[in-house]
């Protein structure tokens, strides 16, 4: 998503047609006047224009004071709800993205999921700006969603309580010492610097090896920001594609959008990963797809899921109307619309794999009753996070066994 106010001058308007108008007036005349209760002029009229928006797209939406104000807040703040990004499919509404740690989380959420009822008020048919404000409220406060899943055809209520979600832009950390890990949970204004702080932070730390970049369960945000963060690993000279990193066209020459490739790879050509599953949208598919396209990184993971499309901010009074205005490409020409990015190494998370782990139990020194301390107890503890966190990931254990074979590669090609 495209998310900015902008001012631009469209073609001249043409001259609507008159019999429509009078239709239009004639119909709401009607309803002024004869429908049952008694509604002012300026909510009718909001009615019609949120009439005429929801006729497009599930992306477009007309947006009161407070509504773009709760947008805001989604896309940079925080907000008191259940950490989930939504869209609407088949007029159902479907859990895009889950975020990590979030309520919604907790309760095993996930995307792909189908949402029948919110506090028992049935989805079917609202729209997705009704869905959303009656999914957030007050933190401490408890909503029951329910819910139907690929693994579950039945549906299943789930109590939750809805608390201030903070969607942290950057995540890093270090994986045997010589791995740098970087998860992107949104694109916003801050993504660029905090990027590029933790990247600086892993390089100077120690020699890497190479890097996993995590865009999982990543809804997207900026574009330019996704452009930001894929211009660091690529490099402008002999680049295919002439350089593109993205482009966006729509039906005016003024709302085509073109970021390329500046500048030179800072990692100097780590061997990269990235990791994306059906959570991944927008902005972290122009990631993925840019460096895929370059050839510059190895997709692992699911599918994504599948929005191509750029929405624009535009004010409308006191209002505004967030509209989409074109569909984005990848440098070679594909369009992700409805369809995603396909990774070059599918991979998905087993249940079988999650329910051996429940039901195994490892006797160890550890676990005996008055063992003795280790003195290097930190260490060893940060180690075995470390290796839980690899054990309970089917999909970064896989990035880190490619970037393995990566390195050998490279280090016999120099």
């Amino acid at each position: 998503m495209l998310l900015f106010s902008i001012i631009f001058l469209l073609s001249p308007v043409s001259a609507l047609p008159l019999s429509e108008i009078e239709n239009f007036t004639q119909v709401y005349e009607t309803v002024k006047d004869i429908y049952v209760d008694d509604i002012d002029e300026r909510t009718l009229m909001d009615y019609a224009i949120e009439g005429l928006i929801s006729r497009l797209d599930p992306h477009s939406d007309y947006l009161k004071k407070t509504e773009l104000t709760a947008l805001e807040e989604s896309t940079e703040g925080q907000f008191a709800g259940i950490g989930v990004e939504l869209s609407a499919r088949d007029g159902l509404l479907e859990i895009m993205s889950v975020a990590p740690g979030s309520p919604a989380a907790r309760a095993n959420i996930q995307p792909k999921d189908l949402v029948l009822m919110i506090d028992q008020k049935i989805t079917q048919g609202l729209s997705l700006k009704e869905s959303i404000k009656l999914i957030r409220g007050e933190a401490g406060s408890n909503l029951t969603l329910t819910i139907i899943s690929d693994q579950n055809t039945h549906p299943k209520e789930i109590v939750l309580q809805r608390e201030y979600i903070k969607n942290p832009s950057i995540q890093s950390d270090f994986l045997d010492n010589k791995w740098g890990y970087i998860r992107i949970g949104l694109f916003n204004e801050e993504t660029i610097h905090d990027f590029h702080n933790a990247l600086d932070r892993l390089i100077s730390h120690c020699e890497l090896s190479g890097i996993i970049l995590d865009l999982r369960q990543n809804p997207g945000g900026l574009l330019r920001s996704a452009a930001q963060v894929a211009n660091t690993f690529l490099n402008s000279e002999n680049a295919r594609y002439d350089g593109q990193i993205v482009t966006a066209r729509g039906r005016h020459q003024n709302l085509f959008i073109e970021e390329c490739i500046t500048g030179t790879d800072i990692t100097q050509g780590l061997p990269l990963v990235v990791l994306v599953d059906r959570g991944s949208a927008s902005a972290s598919e122009i990631v993925a797809g840019a460096l895929q396209d370059h050839k510059r990184a190895i997709v692992i993971g699911e599918q994504t899921f599948g929005k191509g499309s750029v929405q624009i901010v535009l004010p409308i009074n006191e209002n505004a109307l967030k509209i989409t205005c074109s569909r984005y490409f990848t440098p070679s020409g594909k369009s992700i619309q409805a369809i995603g990015i396909t990774p070059d190494i599918a991979l998905s998370p087993t249940i079988e794999e999650h329910e051996s782990k429940a039901h195994n139990i490892h006797i160890t020194e550890a676990s005996l009753n008055r063992h003795l301390n280790n003195n290097n107890h930190a260490a060893h503890a940060a180690q075995e996070a470390h290796d839980a966190r690899l054990e309970n990931d089917l999909i970064l254990r896989e990035g880190v066994r490619i970037l393995t074979a990566l390195s050998i590669q490279k280090s016999k090609n120099s």
